[in-house]
């Protein structure tokens, strides 16, 4: 994808190539230029096979509830069939990988992403771009945010808001519990007690989002 700069490159060029045919001219071809590329970018934000931690799969738990020790976890759980594709959830470097898990820092953003129970087929160091596989679910995963503050500080964020914000999801085909607040696709609103219960902070916007989304911390 072009950068900011190499669009300015680019209109440089043809404003040189243009010059001495008039401001209608290069108002024309300002106006193709722009449009093309605003064209693109709406083709690339739809145009995305996979906006899900997984295709299909039962969510099995919201983050903010107690875990089997009685502990707050900060994961979303999946429940999937042994093998099921995972999915990047954003442009990021993996940055650590074990046995089962493996770890993502995005791109031009403080936050780390956590997949646990996968096995992976990627590197650290390796760049992942979002939609790219990165593994295979073991049969159950547990997705979590953590953004950082200026100072350093990290936040946990409710992995389903983050995603609903940047136009993505948990699941395409959820065969779980539907009612549960992070199965709702672009409309999570987080329960008090369980926003409480983690200490969960609400996500980032993303710079910039073609469909409508609700997120609420109660």
């Amino acid at each position: 994808m072009t950068s900011r700069f190499g669009r300015l490159g680019e209109e440089q060029r043809l404003a040189k190539a243009y010059n001495g045919q008039g401001v209608e001219d290069m108002s024309m071809v300002g106006t193709v230029v722009w449009g093309a590329l605003g064209l693109a970018c709406v083709v690339r934000g739809f145009y995305r096979p996979h906006r899900a931690v997984v295709q299909t799969g039962a969510v099995l738990r919201c983050a903010g509830q107690n875990n089997q020790f009685g502990v707050c976890d900060p994961s979303d759980v999946i429940d999937t069939e042994p093998g099921e594709k995972v999915f990047s959830t954003g442009p990021a470097k993996v940055v650590d990988v074990g046995e089962d898990y493996v770890n993502l820092v995005v791109q031009n953003e403080a936050v780390v992403l956590m997949y646990h129970g996968i096995k992976p087929d990627v590197e650290e160091g390796q760049y992942v771009g979002t939609g790219q596989k990165i593994g295979t679910s073991s049969g159950r995963i547990f997705f979590s945010v953590t953004q950082y503050k200026p100072n350093g500080v990290a936040e946990f964020v409710p992995p389903s808001a983050w995603l609903a914000v940047r136009g993505q999801e948990l699941v395409k085909e959820n065969t779980g519990d539907e009612g549960a607040y992070c199965a709702k696709g672009r409309e999570i609103v987080v329960p008090t007690a369980m926003k409480t219960n983690c200490n969960l902070r609400s996500p980032r916007r993303a710079g910039f989002a073609l469909l409508p989304v609700t997120v609420e911390m109660q």
